[in-house]
């Protein structure tokens, strides 16, 4: 795991403590990604029917973890419903020191999510070939998103407006940053067997061809019946309606200034940004990804 280098509090994220610069780059708090928490997943042993969601926050986590939890445990809905969850596809490095979750405790198949990047990941991960899926987002649409969800959330508490979260998205300064360093990590692993990539915006236009690539990458086969039941259940109405997903502690999230599930559309930026705003991230998205072949989709 990486060494940490303390950079005190991020001037506009008055809900982390104290924030971090792992040795590659990304910005951490002391309970989200931070040196506590790597320390604890440095003894983390990895089985290989692990099914692990490695996402940069707001670019799918939830509708995809749902997605797999219910492909993996062969569309056990009744669950799906009745348990939150957080309790049921476990956020590695969110640590609680009074209560730190004991991941050797939990049956197989686990459910994971991280939002570290590969190069961050335990060593065992790394080796023991479980399957990695990665949702990926335009940056637009994850700037406004990850705005809201900023703002909401106590534990980063963001007092800019949007104007200033752009400035601090395109210069690395907010938690989990670089997002460009992050997208272009899982896009190099594309190539390996045991990880998936999927894109945000196409699953907003054919959900059901997502769900049975899923389901062949994680070597299950369902009937035109089922994939209809799963697109059905996470629909965004749907997810956004059961309360074992958006039910999340007020201390945590606070609803009254952005809901858990917001909108999830795709070019939502657009009733958002200012043109400065816009012309700010375009020479963000040439500057960092001009000279590969990942394409995102923006309306």
């Amino acid at each position: 795991m990486a060494a940490f280098k303390s950079i005190g509090k991020l001037e506009r994220f008055k809900g982390a403590e104290e924030c971090f610069y792992s040795d590659n780059g990304y910005i951490y708090t002391d309970i989200l990604g931070g040196p506590k928490a790597a320390n604890y997943l440095k003894n983390f042993e990895a089985r290989k029917d692990d099914i692990l969601i490695l996402s940069f926050p707001k670019t799918g986590t939830t509708w995809i973890q749902e997605i797999a939890y219910l492909i993996g445990t062969n569309l056990d809905f009744e669950t799906a419903k009745k348990v939150h969850a957080n309790s049921r596809v476990h956020y590695m490095e969110r640590y609680r020191e009074e209560n730190p979750t004991d991941f050797s405790k939990i049956p197989s198949p686990r459910f994971l999510k991280t939002h570290y990047p590969y190069s961050l990941l335990p060593t065992s991960v790394k080796e023991s070939n479980c399957k990695i899926i990665c949702p990926l987002r335009n940056p637009k649409d994850t700037i406004v998103s990850y705005y809201f969800f900023s703002k909401a959330n106590v534990l980063m508490d963001y007092s800019g407006d949007l104007a200033s979260y752009v400035d601090d998205f395109v210069n690395d300064k907010v938690i989990y940053a670089p997002y460009w360093k992050y997208i272009l990590e899982c896009w190099e692993k594309r190539h390996q067997d045991n990880i998936m990539i999927v894109m945000f915006e196409e699953m907003k236009k054919d959900l059901a061809s997502n769900v049975r690539d899923v389901a062949e990458f994680l070597g299950k086969s369902l009937s035109d019946e089922d994939v209809e039941k799963i697109v059905k259940h996470c629909s965004f109405d749907s997810m956004k309606d059961n309360p074992a997903i958006t039910k999340v502690n007020s201390t945590v999230i606070r609803h009254h200034i952005s809901p858990y599930m917001r909108k999830g559309e795709v070019g939502d930026w657009k009733n958002h940004f200012t043109e400065d705003m816009n012309e700010k991230v375009d020479r963000y998205i040439e500057k960092y990804f001009s000279d590969t072949d990942l394409k995102f989709t923006y309306e």
